[in-house]
C-alpha cells in the first residue's frame, strides 16, 4: 500500500473517532529531546511510506551516493583537490578536505531532502555529514504511539519506524573502527559562535541521553575549548576517542577558524582521534555536486544502475558556468538564454548555503527580477535546478479539520546494521501548510506554521 493510501485511513479513523490535533499527540507525551529540539512544533501524526516506495527510493538514494562519491574519479581523474575547487570549497578548505576525506569511504550517513510527486520521490538536496539534523523524528513516532489511534493502526497495518539517533551512533561506531564494548569517549563538538542557548542546551541534552540510555561515555563542547597535549585531544579534561563533529566545513572560512579546525584536522591525521565524519565529506554535500551528477549523467560515466537512479530521482541541475548545456528536453542551448527564458520552471540556488537560504524561486518573481537573480548568478557559484511540482499531504488542525500540507521528507541512510541490513534509517517530516504559501522548507521556525513529525513504514 502506498504511503498516501496509508494517510487516507489512519485519517478516516481520525475523523470516525471525532478527534483533533491536540487528541493525537499532547504536548505532555513529547519527550525532552523532542521539545527541546522542536518546542510546539511538533505535528499531530507521523507519515506514511510504502514498502515499495521506501525500497525503490531508498535504492534510488544508494545508486547516488554511489556516483557521488566516485565523481573525483571518474571526473577528476582521482584529484579530490580539483573536485572540492570544482563544487566552489575555498583554498583552505580545499586544503582541509582533501586532508580529512582522501583514502576514506564517504559516510553513508546522510539525509536527502525529497519532495513527493505524481511520478514518486525527488531530490531537493543531499546532506552529508553529522552537521545535518533532524534525528529526533523516532522521538515524535514514539510520541504519537502514545496516542488514541496510532499503536493499534500501526499493528493492524503492519508499520514499524527507525531509531535514527541510536542507528546513527551505530554508524558512527562502524565507519570510525572502534568498538562500542570498548568503551570510547566521545566528544560532541560544536562551533564556539553556535554553542549557546537552546542548541546549548539541546547538544548538553543529546550527551546526557548518550550517557544514561545508551551507555556511551559523552561530553560535549566547542572546538575552541579543544586541548592538543600527549598526543591526544582533550575536551573538559577528558581524552577522546572519537568527536562526533557538528562544526561545518563552512566554518573554515570565518575570520579564526581556519585556526580553530586546522588542529584537530592534523591531529586526526597523526591517528590521535577520529573524527565522525570527517569535514571533508561536507565537498559531497554542495549543490554543486548534484549539479555535477546530472551533467555527468548526459556524458555516460556512470553504471546503467546509477544513470536510470539519478534520471529517476534528480531533477535537472546544472552550475551556473556560462556556455552550451544539454536541457531537459535533450536539446541543446546557451545556458544563461534557457535560464530566462524558461523561469516558471527553474528555481537558482547558491552551492554552499543551506536551510532554505539563497534560493530564488523563478515562478514566484517578475521577468525582471528573475533576468537580475541570473545575471547575478553567472559565476559558477549557484545551482539552476528544474522545477519540483509537489503533492500535498493533509493532516488534522486543531479542530479536526483536514488541514493540506507541503511536505519535505528528509530520508536518512546510514551503514548497514544488523538491525537496517538495507541502511535506511528513517524519514523526518518538515511541513508548511499549503495556505501559507512557503515557498521552501527550511528551519522550522522561519516558515509560518511548519511543523515536525517522523514517518512510520510498512513492515
Amino acid at each position: 500500500m502506498s504511503g498516501r493510501a496509508l494517510a487516507e485511513r489512519y485519517l478516516e479513523a481520525v475523523a470516525k473517532h471525532g478527534l483533533t490535533a491536540p487528541d493525537l499527540l499532547p504536548v505532555e507525551s513529547c519527550g525532552p529531546q523532542l521539545r527541546a529540539a522542536m518546542g510546539d512544533l511538533v505535528a499531530p501524526m507521523p507519515a506514511f511510506i510504502g514498502r515499495e516506495e521506501l525500497a525503490t527510493t531508498h535504492a534510488d538514494l544508494r545508486n547516488l551516493h554511489d556516483a557521488l562519491e566516485s565523481l573525483p574519479d571518474v571526473v577528476f581523474g582521482g584529484d579530490l583537490a580539483a573536485f572540492g575547487h570544482a563544487v566552489g570549497l575555498s583554498a583552505e578548505q580545499v586544503r582541509l578536505a582533501v586532508t580529512s576525506q582522501a583514502g576514506r569511504p564517504l559516510t553513508r550517513f546522510t539525509r536527502a531532502d525529497l519532495y513527493g510527486t505524481a511520478a514518486g520521490f525527488r531530490l531537493l538536496e543531499y546532506n552529508v555529514g553529522t552537521q545535518i539534523g533532524c534525528m529526533e523524528q523516532s522521538a515524535h513516532v514514539q510520541a504519537a504511539l502514545t496516542g488514541p489511534l496510532l499503536a493499534d493502526f500501526a499493528a493492524e497495518h503492519r508499520l514499524g519506524y527507525v531509531d535514527t539517533m541510536t542507528e546513527y551512533l551505530n554508524t558512527m561506531f562502524a565507519e570510525a573502527g572502534i568498538a562500542r564494548d570498548a568503551q570510547p569517549v566521545v566528544g560532541f563538538v560544536d562551533w564556539p559562535k553556535s554553542y549557546w542557548g537552546a542548541q546549548r542546551e539541546g547538544i548538553e541534552l543529546s550527551t546526557e541521553i548518550n550517557n544514561t540510555v545508551h551507555g556511551i561515555d559523552s561530553v560535549c563542547g566547542h572546538v575552541g575549548e579543544l586541548e592538543y597535549r600527549g598526543g591526544r585531544v582533550w575536551l573538559h579534561g577528558r581524552r577522546l576517542d572519537i568527536v562526533y563533529r557538528i562544526f561545518m566545513l563552512e566554518h573554515v572560512v570565518e575570520p579564526g577558524g581556519l585556526e580553530l579546525i586546522e588542529p584537530l584536522v592534523a591531529a586526526e591525521a597523526r591517528g590521535e582521534v577520529v573524527v565522525h565524519t570527517p569535514i571533508g565529506c561536507e565537498a559531497f554535500a554542495t549543490k554543486a555536486a548534484l549539479g555535477l551528477l546530472s551533467e555527468h549523467c548526459d556524458r555516460r560515466v556512470f553504471t546503467p544502475e546509477q544513470e536510470a537512479s539519478i534520471g529517476r530521482i534528480l531533477p535537472w541541475s546544472r552550475i551556473t558556468n556560462p556556455g552550451t548545456v544539454v536541457t531537459p528536453d535533450g536539446d541543446r542551448a546557451d545556458l544563461l538564454e534557457y535560464a530566462l527564458a524558461h523561469r516558471e520552471e527553474l528555481a537558482l540556488k547558491a552551492t554552499l548555503q543551506h536551510g532554505g537560504w539563497g534560493i530564488t524561486l523563478g515562478w514566484e518573481h517578475s521577468d525582471d527580477a528573475w533576468r537580475d537573480a541570473v545575471h547575478r548568478s553567472m559565476d559558477g557559484t549557484f545551482l539552476l535546478q528544474q522545477r519540483i511540482r509537489p503533492l500535498t499531504d493533509a493532516m488534522p488542525g486543531p479542530d479536526g479539520e483536514r488541514v493540506e500540507y507541503l511536505f519535505n521528507w528528509g530520508m536518512f541512510t546510514i551503514a548497514p546494521t544488523a538491525e537496517q541490513p538495507g541502511g535506511y534509517g528513517g524519514t523526518a517530516i518538515r511541513c508548511a501548510p499549503v495556505a501559507a504559501n512557503v515557498g521552501v522548507i527550511g528551519l522550522l521556525g522561519a516558515a509560518p506554521g511548519a511543523l515536525f513529525a517522523g514517518t512510520m513504514h510498512e513492515l
